[in-house]
């Protein structure tokens, strides 16, 4: 098992948790990690994101420069990253805040509208959580246990995230 992904939005939409979580999940469940965050640290909601490579083998190049997954958060995401993405790649989609369709047509696309469900739960904020459980399932690159597991490690609301990873996982698993 081989991933490289990057999830990207703004600043002040997690995006360094949702990466940072996922790469402790896969350290949990013993795999071999590469993560490399990317942020505007003194502008909130400058660009931000994380680059990550999950393998079962060795990782002998740490950057990811042909993705297997993209995680838009927002347009200049999509816009950016989208050429990175191999060919029957996968490209998540923050529908909420994305109208524009990818240009790609050899992608496999799956729309999460992860802020409008974020904020029926009663917060915006996580909706990197509600992608992230989506695309967990979609890919089982991880556990959605093993990102519980994480969570406790980061001690965050563990709650109220778990229960936003549940939402996004709920999505995708009759696929």
């Amino acid at each position: 098992m081989y991933e490289e992904l990057i999830i990207s939005g703004f600043g002040g939409q997690g995006i360094v948790l949702a990466g940072s979580l996922l790469a402790q999940a896969a350290i949990v469940e013993d795999r071999e990690v590469s993560g490399l965050p990317s942020y505007s640290a003194e502008v909130r909601g400058g660009a931000s994101a994380y680059s990550l490579i999950i393998s079962t083998e060795e990782i002998t190049a740490p950057l990811a420069t042909e993705l297997t997954t993209l995680i838009a958060m927002n347009l200049s995401s999509l816009v950016r990253y989208e050429s990175l993405i191999r060919a029957d790649g996968l490209l998540f989609v923050n529908s909420s805040l994305i109208y524009d369709k990818p240009v790609r047509q050899d992608l496999e696309v799956i729309n999460i509208a992860a802020t409008q469900i974020a904020n029926t739960l009663g917060d915006t904020r996580v909706a990197n959580m509600v992608i992230l459980g989506a695309y967990v399932t979609k890919t089982k690159i991880v556990t959605l246990n093993s990102l519980f597991r994480a969570l406790e490690y980061f001690k965050k609301d563990t709650a109220f995230n778990k229960k936003a990873l549940e939402e996004g996982a709920k999505l995708l698993e009759r696929n």
